[in-house]
């Protein structure tokens, strides 16, 4: 934990070393998101204070990891009935961000993941690379992760070590057929899925498998795929608003099943068809007063803010 300024529990749940305090930050997170995205001013504002805050909470100064899909599954789930403080522990925040993407959406995605926020901080560079570079951009940072595992990969199952760099260069690759033929991003975003199942798979064999966010809490085993993974992960979000959460990332899919079925839905009641809308979102998931897909709406309130689109009941 060599990033951690305070490496230990602060509230420690019946003095043990399960801390209850990162529950308590998305719960409050959480919920100023709702109230800001239902009162819809100064949404930006508000949505990059949650985002700082969450970045310099849960990296630097907490010791909990966002892998909780991985800590529900191998260590939560199997405890129930067994050691029920520990199974608690590992649980409540799977259970708190699942049950509020059911309801609400994907607020964590959008206000608090720190590793979407990083990806929104690199697309700020965007607007200086001319689009025509995009290709051989690309085509370098790919075959700079190839050579990168095959020069460096440690005595360790590079199989295992490198997953996470595999799943970069995989988005590499996405973005490079994404630059070539836009339209191909329907079937292109299909790709998460089967990475998803395959990742849970692997955590159901016991495979303790390792995502490109788990350098930022300072986990060394297997830091040499996990750097590289980082790095090349960055690098497409210069190009690209949020390419990792929109392709990849296995918490973003387990959400956007959730959020498919949630209450609450964005929308607006006098659109006029003038195509503005679709100009806003970032993700290119708004058209003529809808959300196309509201799996991948990550409610960052740009279309609230901007374009008089509502946070409704369904």
């Amino acid at each position: 934990m060599v990033f951690k300024i305070h490496p230990e529990a602060l509230i420690p749940l019946r003095s043990s070393y399960i801390d209850i305090f990162p529950f308590l930050v998305f719960f409050f997170l959480s919920f100023l998101a709702l109230v800001i995205l239902l009162r819809r001013k100064k949404i930006n504002i508000w949505r990059k204070f949650s985002q700082v805050i969450s970045l310099f909470l849960f990296i630097y100064f907490t010791a909990e990891c966002f892998c909780f899909i991985r800590n529900a599954l191998l260590f939560g789930i199997p405890l129930i009935g067994k050691e029920e403080l520990l199974s608690f522990g590992y649980l409540i925040l799977f259970v708190f961000v699942v049950a509020f993407a059911l309801v609400f959406g994907r607020i964590f995605c959008g206000w608090i993941c720190p590793f979407g926020f990083l990806q929104e901080i690199f697309f700020f560079f965007n607007k200086k690379i001319p689009k025509k570079l995009y290709l051989p951009l690309l085509g370098l940072a790919i075959t700079g992760g190839i050579v990168y595992i095959i020069l460096l990969k440690p005595s360790q199952d590079i199989i295992l070590q490198f997953i996470p760099n595999f799943l970069a260069i995989l988005l590499l690759l996405i973005l490079f057929l994404l630059t070539i033929n836009i339209k191909l991003e329907p079937k292109l975003k299909r790709i998460k899925f089967f990475i998803f199942f395959f990742w849970v798979v692997l955590l159901l064999s016991r495979v303790y498998t390792f995502q490109p966010w788990c350098y930022l809490y300072g986990l060394m085993t297997g830091e040499y795929g996990i750097v590289g993974a980082f790095l090349l992960v960055i690098a497409s979000s210069v190009l690209f608003y949020r390419p990792y959460c929109r392709f990849i990332c296995p918490v973003g899919v387990l959400l956007y099943f959730c959020s498919n079925y949630s209450l609450f839905n964005l929308k607006k009641s006098d659109c006029k068809k003038c195509g503005k809308c679709k100009q806003i979102c970032l993700l290119q998931n708004i058209n003529e007063g809808r959300v196309k897909d509201k799996g991948d709406c990550i409610l960052c309130g740009r279309c609230v803010e901007k374009n008089g689109f509502r946070f409704v009941l369904r």
